[in-house]
């Protein structure tokens, strides 16, 4: 790609032996059919007006790699499941976190901002938080 673009509309893969190349978003991305192997990690932009713009509701991880997340503008949570219950961060304008391979997690809205983040969709999942719980049991965890 010769001209600028939104990391909010075209993600860039960042892949084995410094390729990089972009993808625009679109269902296939979300429907995890557009996905690099193991070496491969995306990097892209989140805004966000509430926490259904993130991931509120719903826990995730990526089993291959760390992810990075980068707070740009705004403010939100980043909750983080332990056998304890949800460890709390709180992360503002400017500040990062690297969220280890494996931990189920989910982030929730403050204030409107924006949120880049690096991660790897290669076998990422997801499933919704139960709402009966206010803390993540082991079943959350395995």
């Amino acid at each position: 790609m010769d001209q600028p673009f939104d990391l909010a509309s075209t993600f860039v893969e960042l892949g084995p032996r410094g390729m990089a190349r972009p993808v625009a978003l679109s269902a296939a991305f979300w429907n995890r059919s557009v996905a690099s192997g193991p070496e491969g990690r995306f990097v892209g932009v989140v805004a966000f007006d509430s926490s259904a713009d993130l991931h509120a509701d719903a826990l995730e991880r990526h089993p291959c790699a760390d992810e990075l997340l980068l707070v740009l503008e705004g403010a939100l949570e980043l909750f983080i499941a332990e056998p304890s219950g949800e460890h709390r961060v709180e992360l503002g304008e400017g500040e990062a976190y690297l969220v280890s391979r494996g931990l189920w997690h989910r982030l929730a809205m403050l204030r409107p901002g924006r949120l880049l983040f690096v991660n790897s969709r290669h076998r990422m999942e997801s499933r919704p938080l139960d709402p009966r719980r206010s803390n993540p049991n082991e079943e959350d965890l395995q």
